[in-house]
């Protein structure tokens, strides 16, 4: 990533809305046991309140940072240890990668009938998200700037076009198995928004990061609302047998406007997980590139997506029987570590550096 590249809040609260839209459509709530139905609409609100509170470490990062990344403030207080944080930093994006690739393998075999093999075709979508990396952050907020507007566009659409096949009595009373569901869905959920661990890293770069941030938590959490509401109606109990009950939900109902909704769903699920996808490649490679230097670039980027590829090809269809279990730990362990531990972490590494500073009568 160039230094002199700045994207706008708006641009920002783009990627950060394509990525959790990209998640609601893969949503297997059913899988959990947690909140369904209506109670999960609460869930939705109850998580965006959550990942604003988890954001609260970055912002106090971002005031006292002044305008410094968590890279370059790694390598203020560390030296070359910032090396050893930019490499976790491009193994973080490397892991985010391999969920949504994951995510998607599964869902091509078991929802999709696609005309090419689905291996094919992740290999394609790998590869283009890891060759978008060398056209940089710019280049992935813009685009992720129309593709949020045609999703958006697409979801409403739907939405408006189902409510013929909506029913009053698939919406349950509200916290009917209690309020603890309710918590455990937002619980179950949160982790799978891994992207709050890189907006310490993008400081530089974007400018008004809590104004962007905010907004599209809650953005996105309108916008996932709606594609609840409209699963809910059209399924009822029935979303909790299948495994994804959005992409069930427009492909059973039987609508006038358009006969085939199911083939919006999966263009706007292509397209979003391939921004998503892209912009960790754009952090992937400026993390590598901070780390090792410029030299190696394609090497940097053909590595990354070889080990993309074998994790969520290979590997996939096991981590994910287990998404609810240790995979779930370990996103949770993940998502807390770069976004509450490391900014708490670098600010206090330079609090003692400039008390040392100052004992010794040296300028802070």
């Amino acid at each position: 990533m160039e230094k002199t590249v700045k994207i706008s809040p708006w641009q920002l609260l783009s990627l950060i809305l394509v990525s959790r839209i990209a998640v609601a459509l893969t949503y297997t709530g059913g899988a959990a046991g947690v909140a369904h139905g209506t109670d999960r609409m609460v869930s939705l609100v109850l998580e965006a309140g959550l990942l604003l509170l988890l954001f609260l470490p970055t912002l106090w990062y971002i005031h006292a940072a002044k305008g410094i990344g968590s890279l370059e403030y790694a390598y203020v207080q560390f030296g070359r240890g910032g090396a050893v944080v930019a490499v976790l930093y491009a193994l973080y994006c490397l892991y985010i990668q391999c969920l949504d690739l994951m995510q998607f393998d599964h869902f091509a075999s078991t929802a999709m009938s696609p005309d090419i093999p689905r291996v094919v075709l992740c290999i394609a979508l790998v590869a283009a998200a890891f060759v978008a990396a060398f056209y940089g952050l710019e280049a992935a907020a813009r685009t992720a700037a129309v593709v949020v507007f045609l999703m958006t566009l697409v979801i409403v659409f739907l939405g408006l076009s189902l409510i013929p096949d909506m029913k009053a009595l698939n919406f349950p009373p509200l916290f009917y198995d209690g309020v603890a569901p309710v918590i455990e869905g937002a619980l179950e959920n949160l982790p799978r928004f891994l992207e709050l661990g890189v907006m310490a890293l993008l400081v530089p770069y974007v400018k008004g990061m809590s104004r962007g941030y905010s907004a599209g938590i809650l953005t996105a959490a309108a916008v996932v609302l709606v594609m609840q509401v409209t699963l809910v109606g059209v399924l009822g109990d029935y979303s909790e047998m299948v495994t994804y009950p959005y992409y069930t939900a427009v492909t059973i109902a039987h609508s006038s406007m358009l006969q085939r909704l199911d083939i919006l769903v999966a263009a706007i699920w292509l397209a979003g997980i391939f921004v998503k996808m892209a912009f960790m490649a754009v952090l992937f490679l400026g993390c590598l590139r901070q780390a090792f230097g410029d030299k190696l670039k394609i090497l940097y980027v053909a590595l990354g997506g070889a080990v993309v590829l074998v994790v969520g090809l290979i590997l996939g269809d096991t981590l994910l029987a287990a998404e609810h279990g240790y995979l779930w730990l370990a996103s949770t362990i993940l998502l807390l570590a770069f976004s509450v531990v490391l900014p708490i972490v670098l600010l206090g590494a330079n609090a003692v550096r400039v008390k040392r500073r100052k004992e010794r009568g040296e300028a802070v």
